[in-house]
């Protein structure tokens, strides 16, 4: 777990909690890998999830997806992750994971 890398997770996911988005772009435009560099890290890999209740919840999901989140978590060269949550107004619920 990396710390920075945690807080730009954390952070995406509570922008796109408050700001009503689900996308891997930010409202503003800012890609993964810019979201990383703004806590001083570097990403080379995000997956997101919406509406799991648990963290088991979304990582099942993940590791059952085929549109490459399980290819990202399962890549041998990442050695670093962050994973953020944050509840939406209404109860939904998101997940960030970042790897490098």
């Amino acid at each position: 777990m990396e710390g920075a890398l945690q807080t730009a997770a954390r952070l995406h996911s509570w922008d796109q909690s408050y700001s009503r988005y689900f996308s891997h772009t930010s409202c503003n435009g800012r890609t993964f890998t810019q979201r990383a560099s703004a806590q001083g890290t570097s990403a080379f890999g995000e997956i997101i999830a919406s509406g799991q209740s648990s963290p088991s919840a979304a990582v099942s999901a993940w590791m059952g997806s085929t549109s490459g989140h399980c290819d990202i978590i399962m890549n041998g060269g990442y050695t670093r992750t962050g994973v953020g949550y944050a509840q939406a107004p209404g109860g939904g619920r998101l997940w960030t994971g970042m790897f490098r």
